[in-house]
């Protein structure tokens, strides 16, 4: 992982080392931005390595910190509301506004 910061760049090693997560794929500003947040939600002082001392004393911070830095985007999908919401609500008003124009539908692909 291409960055300036050593405390940050071995809190990282430490979740890979101990937790088994790789988060080298992630872009670097949005994962520094979430560890931040965890930061200070558990008022741990300044510095990356702080909060490694903070999750070695802490195992239970794992859970915290992980549902932070990973986004859970299938809970849309999941949503029964959501899905009912379309039929009931946009395509009508859409498809009644003018019979004679088409109506363009997009969905996102999901792996």
């Amino acid at each position: 992982m291409d960055t300036d910061n050593p405390e940050f760049t071995a809190l990282l090693e430490y979740l890979r080392q101990n937790r088994g997560f790789d988060f080298t794929g992630y872009k670097l500003p949005s994962l520094m931005r979430r560890i931040s947040k965890r930061m200070q939600m558990v008022n741990v002082p300044r510095g990356y390595s702080n909060y490694n001392d903070y999750l070695e004393v802490h195992p239970d911070e794992f859970t915290h910190l992980f549902n932070t830095i990973l986004i859970n985007v299938t809970d849309f999908f999941r949503d029964p509301d959501r899905w009912r919401f379309g039929p009931r609500k946009s395509f009508p008003r859409s498809a009644s506004s003018n019979l004679n124009d088409s109506i363009r539908v997009w969905s996102a692909g999901c792996v």
